[in-house]
């Protein structure tokens, strides 16, 4: 994933877990986080997305079908 570090939009379907890798993606403005087929019969299950999200300096445009932020006060960014 770190091939795409000028991708500006991403889109797509997640399982369970954000990949730790997305956070890396510098010049990422749009996320947009969806339920993949196998979640869309399964409402109670969350999805995490990594706490480095709150790092990403370019990303402006969160849109998740999720309550998936992680709180900056859980645990210090280093």
């Amino acid at each position: 994933m770190l091939g795409l570090f000028h991708l500006r939009y991403l889109a797509f379907g997640c399982p369970m877990e954000v990949p730790y890798a997305i956070s890396r993606l510098q010049n990422l403005r749009a996320l947009i986080v969806r339920p993949s087929k196998r979640l869309r019969h399964h409402s109670n299950d969350n999805v995490d997305l990594p706490l480095e999200i709150w790092m990403m300096p370019l990303l402006t445009h969160l849109v998740s079908f999720f309550d998936l932020l992680p709180d900056p006060k859980e645990q210090p960014l280093l």
